[in-house]
């Protein structure tokens, strides 16, 4: 597996990249830190901004995980096997 693109609504003083990425990895790997939680569905009320990254990684053939910190969607991560 591997990263391809994240895209991160957060500062990286609040959580870096290299933090999503690991969660990620983790997440594959079975375990978790339960600070950050990844889904790979989308909730319905998403907004355009998340939608609109969906989309254009699927365009370029990329699966899709988004991470969730405290019920919000704080990144896309988009990889491919």
């Amino acid at each position: 597996m591997k990263i391809l693109d994240i895209i991160s609504w957060i500062s990286e003083e609040e959580i870096c990249l290299k933090k999503l990425e690991q969660t990620f990895r983790d997440y594959r790997n079975g375990s978790n830190d339960n600070s950050l939680i990844v889904l790979t569905e989308v909730p319905e009320n998403t907004n355009e901004n998340i939608v609109e990254a969906r989309n254009e990684l699927v365009k370029e053939g990329k699966q899709i995980v988004y991470i969730f910190k405290d019920e919000t969607i704080i990144a896309v991560i988009g990889y491919k096997e």
